[in-house]
């Protein structure tokens, strides 16, 4: 049946795209996290995160959401685009690019977030820093969804996994953060809610410096083909 072979081919390159897409936020995130460490080392800072932080990043703040990613529905530009080559590799040269730009703008805003909150102290300059990479991933999450298409364009909450965990991951953010037990143990300073929407603000950017890049790729694929 010719229909089904057609949903197959769908449903074929759907997975593929959704290993792709989560390789590639893990990538990211992750790349961000060891840029920051190793930023601040060379620049002879106080250690911007502790173990327990980066084991949250990593395993909470990462956990439900790649799962989440991974779930993503197919896109209606799935069957426009050529056959892809059966050596084709997750991480091709034209990807390089968005990760680097992606990763560095995390660690651009670490280090000044870092910077604004040591005023009051190395470990409130931390939380801060604590707080802007949680944020930034679920940024980067929505991002991920498509490395080629807006995310508005997709629909900001067509995904309902990925919504659940972005609520998830910001419930578990907000109780470490303000339940004193929990922030004691995660050595974290408490954050007046002004202080951490800026944090939230700022965190956006990720947001638009990767909705920015796809924009661009868009556009210059385009006048290529005129």
């Amino acid at each position: 049946n010719f229909a089904s072979i057609v949903r197959a081919i769908e449903e074929g390159r759907t997975q593929f795209r959704n290993v792709k897409r989560t390789s590639f936020f893990l990538i990211t995130t992750n790349i961000a996290e060891s840029g920051t460490l190793l930023a601040f080392l060379l620049l002879g800072l106080p250690l911007p995160l502790l173990p327990i932080h980066i084991l949250w990043l990593n395993l909470i703040g990462g956990g439900a959401t790649d799962i989440a990613l991974a779930t993503e529905k197919v896109h209606d530009d799935i069957l426009t685009e050529p056959p892809r080559k059966s050596h084709e590799p997750l991480l091709d040269k034209s990807s390089t690019p968005f990760i680097f730009i992606v990763t560095t703008t995390m660690i651009l805003l670490g280090l000044l977030v870092f910077n604004i909150f040591e005023t009051g102290g190395e470990v409130k300059a931390r939380s801060a820093l604590f707080a802007l990479l949680s944020l930034s991933q679920l940024w980067n999450l929505y991002t991920m969804r498509s490395l080629k298409l807006p995310t508005f364009k997709l629909g900001l909450f067509s995904n309902k996994n990925i919504n659940i965990a972005v609520v998830f991951s910001i419930a578990l953010l907000l109780m470490v953060l303000y339940i004193p037990v929990l922030r004691g143990f995660f050595s974290l300073s408490y954050l007046s809610f002004t202080e951490l929407f800026g944090i939230f603000a700022l965190s956006f950017v990720v947001f638009t410096v990767g909705e920015s890049i796809k924009l661009f790729k868009t556009n210059s694929v385009s006048v290529r083909h005129l």
